[in-house]
């Protein structure tokens, strides 16, 4: 995984943690609102 992917999905995750609970997030939704194409595991493919 390259930096620019792993800082989006941190950046990603803080915002959804934000809004909400831990339980309801889940990876796909990281990965969407970080903007990574093919979900998580285009993220860390």
């Amino acid at each position: 995984m390259n930096d620019e992917k792993r800082a989006a999905l941190a950046d990603a995750a803080w915002a959804l943690l934000a809004t909400h609970n831990i339980d309801q997030i889940e990876l796909e939704m990281v990965s969407d609102m970080a903007g990574i194409d093919h979900g998580f595991a285009g993220a860390v493919g």
